[in-house]
């Protein structure tokens, strides 16, 4: 049930009003790694433990019962409370410490018959406003909300939300509560599941702003540093180096740089509940603009006009939905957290989807490559001759903007805002290649991994590979393009 990392597994049910345990690693640690205060630990596999929690069976007194949980994993404690609220007992005595203000790592769950608007109830009785008010004062979560899914089902019908689950700010980011399939009671089991180990945060790379950037200032800059730099003494290699170096270094000093800020690294109680409004007036307007749409679909739909947009809207009303992409890959069963762990993944399975798919075009280009070099030797000024200024300006007119650069960082807006003496070093970059006929390792393509539609984002074989070339690059593509075109129209005439 539980892979790497590691995660701690709660589930409750009204059955016995219980709470059981499950701690499981990938590795074989739980046994070292893991104890409870005053409560048998079982194991139950090579890398599960147990402890099973439970209060009173079919307690009816007028009397909360609880029982409190001290975990032990790898040096950290966590506190877990089992709570069962009589709906009879008006009173609330459950002693969480009430004078601690912050808890840490503190889990709070059982069927606590609270009411409250919060919950999506008409009434407000004391343990719900409790609850409000803890939740106010102190560090604690109440992870059920007007949103969340139902677990109670009232004999005279109607979903209801009675079970609630309390969480300290510094695991919030870490839980996920989830509401499981029925198991024979009015209750249904709330599975409540801690990541012991989050998923790393990575920094977001900064992004250059066009719109405010000093083109002037660029080309200007650009071209007094190539005045110091000797060209003819490189290789293809260190010119391609030199360059790029000082393009980047010029777009540093003209053009600003940003990234988005990450606005949950340290979430709180406040910008919760905060989000939580927002998202009830969120709801409220969605549904009165679904209403208003839905109308507008019946009115003008045409089902004989085109099946594709039937088929959509069919499996829209079915429920289906597009995967978020959020979900780390999970490889042979084991969970990767970092980039770099998702990018050692793709490799291997990129590199051997397009070797299989590529065989027959590299078979194709080397007979193709033995048919020429059968030909008889004709020398044509269309291929032996050097690309011309007004050749490299023709292609950079030509070029999009806009478009992801590649593995070297240089987009298109940098070349095609390059001073003169810019545009003749780049031209001199272009003819040594095209004399020598040898490529430029870093003018190769970037494969960037895309989330299919509608599939699973935790799995290798839901990406398509979408390849990023250097602009660079593509500048030259589109002069041997140029020239290629001139020679068949030459040859048509």
């Amino acid at each position: 049930m539980l892979t790497e990392p590691e995660r701690t597994t709660t589930t409750n049910s009204n059955d016995r009003r219980g709470l059981c345990l499950f701690i499981e690693s990938s590795e074989n640690r739980a046994a070292k790694n893991f104890a409870a205060e005053m409560f048998k630990v079982a194991r139950t596999c090579a890398t599960r433990r147990c402890v099973n929690s439970s209060t009173r069976e079919g307690a009816k007194g007028k009397c909360t019962d609880a029982q409190q949980i001290a975990l032990w994993w790898d040096g950290k404690r966590f506190d877990l409370t089992n709570w069962y609220q009589p709906p009879s007992d008006k009173r609330i005595s459950l002693d969480i410490g009430e004078s601690v203000h912050r808890y840490k790592r503190t889990i709070i769950a059982g069927d606590a018959n609270a009411h409250h608007t919060a919950f999506e109830y008409k009434n407000i009785d004391a343990c719900g406003q409790w609850i409000i008010d803890v939740t106010t004062s102190t560090n604690l979560t109440c992870l059920v909300t007007d949103r969340s899914e139902p677990t109670f089902l009232h004999s005279k019908g109607g979903l209801y939300r009675p079970d609630t689950a309390l969480v300290s700010s510094d695991i919030l980011e870490l839980i996920t509560r989830e509401v499981l399939e029925d198991v024979g009671s009015d209750h249904l089991p709330a599975l409540i599941t801690v990541g012991i180990f989050s998923r790393r945060r990575e920094k977001e790379a900064s992004t250059w702003n066009f719109n405010k950037a000093d083109w002037r200032a660029y080309a200007h800059a650009f071209d007094m540093r190539l005045e110091s730099v000797d060209w003819n003494a490189m290789t293809v290699e260190k010119a391609n180096e030199a360059l790029v170096n000082e393009i980047t270094r010029a777009a540093r000093k003209s053009i600003p740089r940003g990234a988005h800020k990450d606005f949950i690294r340290n979430p709180t109680v406040t910008n919760r509940k905060r989000y939580n409004a927002y998202s009830r007036r969120a709801k409220q307007i969605g549904e009165t603009i679904t209403e208003t749409e839905w109308r507008k679909v019946c009115d003008g739909f045409n089902f004989r006009k085109s099946s594709r947009t039937a088929w959509g809207l069919i499996r829209r009303l079915e429920g289906k939905r597009t995967a978020s992409g959020t979900e780390p890959l999970v490889v042979n069963g084991r969970t990767l957290l970092t980039v770099r762990a998702e990018a050692e993944a793709f490799t291997p399975f990129y590199t051997r989807v397009e070797g299989s798919n590529s065989q027959a075009s590299r078979r194709m280009v080397e007979k193709a490559r033995k048919d020429w070099e059968r030909r008889p030797s004709v020398v044509n000024r269309t291929f032996h001759t050097d690309f011309t200024i007004a050749e490299l300006e023709g292609a950079l007119r030509k070029s999009k903007k806009g478009k992801a650069p590649g593995r070297d960082g240089v987009t298109q807006e940098m070349l095609s805002h390059m001073g003169p003496k810019a545009k003749h070093a780049l031209l001199r970059l272009y003819n040594l290649p095209w004399q020598s006929g040898t490529t430029q390792p870093t003018w190769q393509t970037v494969a960037i991994p895309i989330l299919k539609k509608g599939k699973k984002a935790s799995d290798l074989a839901s990406y398509r590979p979408i390849s990023l070339t250097s602009t660079i690059s593509k500048t030259m593509e589109r002069m041997v393009n140029g020239r290629l075109y001139q020679y068949m129209e030459d040859k048509n005439r």
